[in-house]
């Protein structure tokens, strides 16, 4: 059963003996014409709304008739879907305009339901009571939102690159309708047969307050559990043009280090190197707040976050933001003797500025573009990456160990 089959991707790898058994459906006419051909009539598309009253009566009803025209008792009814992912309450297309925004489905939801693939997984063992819920989506379904908790038979990791989409991890899992919990689960992946997703429970903003512009030395975001905006979602500026969580000098060495996590680059696009691209870490590694303040203990995994974010492009601030002058009187001496500070300090030094962000753009007419790319770019260009190194090797790692990344 397929109640958003499409053009009938999924179903085509089956024998053509078994399209009589499918109960198949879709809200758009071309893709019914287009499946129904596939299946050469084999198998009846239906044209319908899964996700209204009477789409999910309609279901129903297939189930009941397809056990008496073959005299059935008890019935092993499969779903095999790969939902939409449409949010209905975003400003994008399929967003707040579809008709979707507020379907029958979600209104008998308790929790949940933004996303249009959450109110199919919900459905499928709310109304239908299946055997089995083979689905293909986001793994947020079980990750963190808590959508279904069921006993897991199998699950792979798939990479959407062969999906006619970016390269990233979108997850298959089957599911029995048997409830069961897990913390974690062993994915199969393209790579090797074991790769650990741990569920999240509470978000990294839950870790801090905002203490107010009157008490603020710069603003820090870093919310939500996934990293599809991570711009806007990890921020460190000075303008509160993200959010207005404003983080005082007695708090920022605390602070800082959610920045670094809700920046990280390798979970952000899966590079562990330049040569070596993991897809299974996109859209599986998630921000926390599971572990709490306990990453506070440990002064040199803080004292290397504020290096980091004192240099990184990354940040935000203005010029004139107090940050700079606070965050340099927290980093302590062994901070300052790296190569990382001093590569810095010589940049701020040249262009009078601060922040490499705000270095970037420097520009000095005299001085003309030979200048640029022959004395301040190469410079630049080797401070981001001995950022990136120390963000590998010495700040990622405990941001696992301390469940900031999870």
């Amino acid at each position: 059963m397929d109640r958003c089959v499409g053009v009938g991707n999924l179903q085509s790898q089956f024998d053509k003996k078994h399209y009589s058994h499918m109960i198949l459906g879709t809200i758009n006419e071309a893709e019914a014409l287009t499946a129904n051909i596939r299946f050469m009539d084999m198998a009846k598309v239906k044209v319908i709304d899964s996700l209204s009253k009477s789409g999910v009566e309609f279901y129903k009803k297939a189930i009941l008739d397809y056990k008496q025209k073959h005299k059935v008792q008890k019935l092993a009814v499969i779903f095999l879907e790969n939902p939409p992912y449409a949010q209905t309450n975003s400003n994008k297309e399929g967003g707040i305009n579809s008709k979707y925004q507020k379907t029958w489905v979600h209104t008998q939801m308790q929790k949940g339901g933004e996303d249009l693939d959450e109110q199919f997984c919900f459905s499928a063992f709310e109304f239908y009571k299946p055997y089995a819920y083979i689905h293909y989506g986001p793994i947020k379904i079980w990750k963190s939102r808590n959508l279904i908790n069921k006993k897991v038979a199998e699950c792979y990791l798939c990479n959407r690159k062969f999906f006619n989409a970016s390269e990233s991890a979108i997850a298959l899992m089957s599911w029995r309708n048997e409830d069961k919990f897990y913390e974690e689960l062993h994915f199969k992946n393209d790579i090797d047969d074991d790769f650990v997703v741990k569920k999240v429970h509470s978000t990294i903003s839950s870790l801090y307050e905002d203490e107010g512009v009157e008490n603020g030395i710069c603003v820090i975001e870093a919310r939500n559990f996934s990293f599809a905006s991570p711009r806007l979602t990890g921020s460190l500026n000075s303008n509160a043009k993200y959010g207005k969580k404003w983080v005082s000098e007695v708090n920022l060495l605390k602070v800082i280090p959610l920045f670094c996590a809700a920046r990280d680059e390798v979970s952000e696009n899966g590079y562990i190197r330049d040569d070596f691209k993991d897809y299974r870490i996109i859209d599986t590694v998630y921000k926390s707040g599971d572990g709490g303040t306990i990453y506070q203990n440990d002064k040199d995994f803080l004292q290397n976050c504020l290096l980091y974010a004192f240099c990184t492009q990354k940040n935000d601030c203005d010029i004139y933001s107090k940050f700079w002058e606070t965050a340099d009187k927290l980093l302590d001496n062994k901070r300052k003797k790296s190569e990382i500070y001093q590569l810095y300090q010589e940049l701020c030094k040249e262009t009078k500025l601060k922040g490499l962000k705000n270095i970037e753009k420097y520009k000095k007419n005299e001085y003309g573009k030979l200048w640029k790319e022959h004395n301040l770019y190469p410079k630049i260009v080797n401070l981001k990456a001995k950022l990136r190194a120390l963000h590998l090797d010495k700040i990622r790692p405990k941001m696992l160990k301390y469940e900031i990344l999870k």
